[in-house]
């Protein structure tokens, strides 16, 4: 259906009058540390992660620090409510609100599969991240999770009259189940803890959500270094196994399946 005074099919590609209509970038601000919101003038390419041209893939963007030259990686893309928008998310976080930050995306392409034209970068500021001034960061090296009753979920209490603290591979799986289910931003001691995991987030960009839930993985202290494998299944359901080295010795592997209802731990 075209708008009044129109012939052509401009979500598609095509102009008011019939003419093809080529992409550009129309604004661009951060969301958070590590998120960032993009209008275009028309829908972008969204078919693949690997496709050239495409919002999804990360060599179409191009995002710099411009005080010290330091690439950060986007690892998806993310569709808002209009065709138009999306929301990007980055694997490290912008610089602080001083800093001026550049981001380009000449590779890109319409939905209609026509290459942009300028303006096809844009400039902005970063964002400063207010800590807390309660508490301390969940994820600060050296911090454990505290022991729970399985049963009735109680805190358990050790032999000095502490409470006692998990670690070693059930605090791991503990904390890689609390990190798949938490909202990115949502934890007011750690805003940089957690992923924007859902199913359909799996289906449309697994390549970026993989880096995403590595790059969390390595911030736990119990980690030394890590491997993510995710499979997306025909049937609606996506399989992520981790394998873990633990900075004390050893491997541990945990196996989390995520579909419609949400995401659980076999």
């Amino acid at each position: 259906m075209t708008s009044p005074g129109a012939y052509g099919i401009s979500p598609y590609g095509l102009g008011p009058y019939g003419g093809v209509t080529q992409i550009s970038v129309m604004e661009a601000y951060p969301l958070g540390a590590r998120s960032i919101y993009i209008r275009f003038n028309v829908p972008p390419l969204t078919a693949s992660p690997v496709s050239v041209g495409d919002c999804q893939n990360r060599r179409t963007w191009t995002l710099l620090r411009k005080d010290t030259g330091a690439r950060i990686e986007v690892v998806g893309a993310v569709a808002l409510e209009l065709p138009t928008e999306r929301k990007l998310i980055l694997l490290t976080s912008l610089g602080p609100a001083a800093v001026l930050h550049s981001l380009d995306c000449t590779p890109l392409r319409s939905a209609g599969g026509q290459p942009s034209v300028p303006p096809s970068s844009i400039q902005f500021y970063g964002v400063n991240v207010d800590k807390p001034s309660f508490g301390v960061p969940s994820r600060k090296p050296g911090i454990v999770d505290l022991r729970n009753d399985s049963f009735l979920q109680a805190l358990q209490v050790g032999s000095g009259g502490g409470y006692a603290v998990q670690e070693g591979p059930s605090g791991l799986r503990k904390r890689l189940l609390r990190m798949l289910t938490t909202p990115l931003g949502t934890d007011p001691s750690d805003p940089l803890f957690g992923t924007e995991l859902a199913f359909k987030e799996l289906v449309i960009n697994p390549a970026g959500q993989r880096a995403l839930i590595l790059a969390q993985i390595l911030r736990d202290p119990e980690v030394g270094a890590a491997k993510v494998s995710l499979d997306v299944s025909d049937g609606g359901v996506a399989t992520i196994l981790v394998v873990a080295t633990m900075k004390a010795g050893g491997q541990q592997s945990a196996t989390f399946v995520v579909d419609e209802g949400g995401v659980r731990l076999t």
